[in-house]
């Protein structure tokens, strides 16, 4: 479209001269613009006439060669765990130490036992007969007198004074208001029970008797039961 109109152009301009006036040269036409040739469409690789039929077809761009596959790491087999040692064994615990309250009791029964002892060696009855449990003095007026004798605590003091001064206490164990002393003198070691009565700790010579007759193989004690002068029996 622009070649045409610029030639119109030039033919109007020679109309228009006067008769005589040289013509002016026509411009020359402006070339056309050069257009891009279009794409041409990427044709399928055709197989060279070289390659034989049933051949694969090469590829245009190089094949990347496989990767190789990784060395196989073999690792090693693991070593057996060593077996886990035994635990050590356990200490037994210690006993709990023993609260001040029931030190101060076991103390104040061991000194009862003591006085006790020491008013048989002294022949002190009455002191004697106190340090006793209720039970126990009734076991010794009722049952253990000896006969003619008018002080049913005469036996019994003569037989504890023999001891008294080698008898020492060796531990004294407790349990409520039970006291159980561990004693030794020179026949051997024995225990004796005292139980907290009436606000102290007295003689359970009651609870002595029925220990030792627990204990397989002894032998009940001789009591001679003497009724007082007077009483039928």
């Amino acid at each position: 479209m622009r070649r045409w109109s610029a030639s119109l152009v030039v033919l109007a301009l020679v109309g228009c001269q006067p008769a005589g006036a040289p013509a002016p040269s026509p411009t020359p036409p402006a070339p056309p613009a050069a257009t891009a040739p279009p794409p041409v469409a990427a044709s399928p690789s055709a197989p060279s006439a070289a390659t034989p039929p049933g051949a694969p077809t090469p590829s245009a761009e190089p094949s990347t060669p496989p990767a190789a596959p990784p060395p196989s790491a073999t690792s090693p087999a693991p070593h057996p765990a060593p077996p886990t040692p035994p635990a050590p064994a356990t200490a037994p615990a210690a006993p709990a130490a023993p609260k001040p309250a029931d030190v101060a009791r076991a103390e104040d029964a061991a000194a009862a036992f003591r006085a006790w002892l020491a008013a048989a060696e002294r022949r002190d009855t009455a002191v004697f007969r106190a340090g006793l449990t209720a039970r126990s003095r009734q076991l010794v007026e009722e049952d253990l007198r000896l006969p003619g004798e008018a002080d049913p605590y005469f036996g019994i003091l003569k037989e504890i004074a023999g001891n008294a001064a080698q008898t020492r206490v060796v531990e004294v164990a407790l349990e409520d208001d039970l006291a159980v002393v561990t004693y030794q003198e020179a026949a051997g070691r024995d225990v004796i029970p005292l139980v907290f009565e009436s606000g102290a700790w007295r003689i359970d010579l009651v609870g002595k008797l029925e220990a030792d007759l627990a204990v397989p193989g002894a032998e009940a004690p001789e009591i001679e039961v003497v009724a007082p002068k007077g009483s039928a029996r």
